[in-house]
């Protein structure tokens, strides 16, 4: 079992190894393809980050990462929801419906427009500017390494489990015992 420092470091490592990869990309074809797989990544990485620092909830660092412009933490909340679930169960951001049968999209901007910024036309929406929630999570990786240096306990103690049960059920198990049997095995190198 990893220890927090371990897990951070890990999470930290790949957040960054892996927004590289897709910005370099973007940066080369030109094609803003890259701003949901780089939404999604910060959102799961604020999450991520959320659950080692021990928060009650999943939305702690991006309700932080939002309050540092100005977003009440009711209003961030539903922003993560939105955005979170929009993007991993349609690869759309979710609308907010704020009222008189009127929706406001989120638009994930990669880099021209400004951060939580409003559009009036041709729809009313409002800005998630990738660059600025990347910078804001790096700032948020870098406030939580500090904690870690300086409090060697928290850092060398047991990060969260990452262990799914499959024996809570017995035709459960029984399913995993069935897969097994027939899956195919790989040789070991």
């Amino acid at each position: 079992m990893k220890t927090i420092g371990e897990a951070f470091n890990d999470l930290r490592a790949s957040l960054e190894n892996n927004m590289n990869h897709i910005c370099r990309n973007d940066d080369i074809n030109e094609s803003q393809a890259g701003h949901f797989p780089a939404a999604i990544l910060i959102i799961v990485g604020s999450a991520a980050l959320s659950r080692l620092q021990g928060a009650e909830g999943e939305a702690h660092v991006f309700v932080g990462m939002m309050a540092d412009h100005g977003v009440e933490s009711l209003l961030a909340r539903k922003l993560f929801d939105a955005l979170r679930h929009g993007l991993a169960h349609f690869w759309e951001t979710k609308l907010l419906d704020v009222g008189r049968q009127e929706h406001v999209e989120l638009v994930v901007s990669w880099k021209k427009k400004r951060h939580l910024s409003l559009r009036s036309s041709p729809s009313p929406g409002l800005y998630l500017n990738v660059r600025t929630m990347w910078g804001d999570l790096q700032k948020a990786l870098t406030q939580y390494a500090v904690v870690l240096e300086g409090d060697p306990k928290t850092a060398g103690s047991s990060a969260p489990s990452r262990v799914t049960s499959l024996t809570e059920d017995q035709t459960t198990l029984e399913a995993w015992r069935w897969f097994q049997a027939k899956a195919p095995k790989e040789e070991a190198s």
